[in-house]
């Protein structure tokens, strides 16, 4: 073969950039069609979600950290919220945008403070796409397997949708939808992270 006819190969290390997996997976959620009969394993992985998130947000106050819902984004970055609960035993969650249907917008509140300090404050991950990841792969722990792919949608899924739609959460077509995540979405997080997860 000539200098200009060689075979293009992929190294076997070759990761995706933290762009390329959130917009693949943001695609991925836009186009996912979700209508019809919610299944029973969908159904049972939301009981069990709620279940543990009311203890883990009642655990939130027990830690002496006090939950403030305000209708606007409270925080720029993660290490505002960190310095608010540091300084002020005060964790502030955003109470707009979109809820889901497969539970109430008190449920889905609860669910954004439990993630917020239980996932991100306490593991320290930020709120880049790899962050989510990150913080749904540490709370993977607090919540059985039945639930997992369902946080991935919630955490991981939205975050890449984020990514995916110009303007973000911001975009009128930014939807929260309500299904099991595809497992391939979490194992082509595990192949392209870039560090090591504990």
């Amino acid at each position: 073969m000539g200098a200009n006819n060689h075979l293009t190969v992929t190294p076997t290390n070759h990761r995706l950039t933290e762009r390329q997996v959130a917009e693949t997976i943001g695609r991925e959620y836009d186009e996912m069609e979700v209508y019809g009969e919610t299944s029973e394993e969908l159904l049972e992985a939301v009981r069990l979600l709620l279940k543990m998130n009311d203890y883990l947000f009642d655990a939130i106050e027990a830690h002496g950290v006090h939950v403030e819902f305000t209708e606007e984004d409270p925080y720029e970055t993660y290490e505002e919220m960190c310095s608010d609960i540091v300084v002020n035993d005060r964790l502030k969650i955003f109470s707009g945008g979109t809820h889901p249907s497969h539970i109430s917008r008190d449920d889905n509140l609860k669910s954004r403070a439990v993630h917020d300090y239980w996932g991100h404050y306490k593991n320290d991950c930020d709120f880049s796409f790899w962050g989510e990841f990150q913080k749904w792969h540490a709370m993977k722990a607090w919540y059985p397997e039945p639930v997992h792919r369902l946080t991935f949608q919630e955490v991981v899924g939205q975050t890449g949708l984020a990514y995916y739609l110009e303007g973000g959460f911001s975009n009128p077509e930014f939807e929260q939808k309500t299904f099991l995540a595809p497992t391939r979405w979490a194992n082509l997080c595990y192949r392209n992270y870039p560090g090591d997860l504990q």
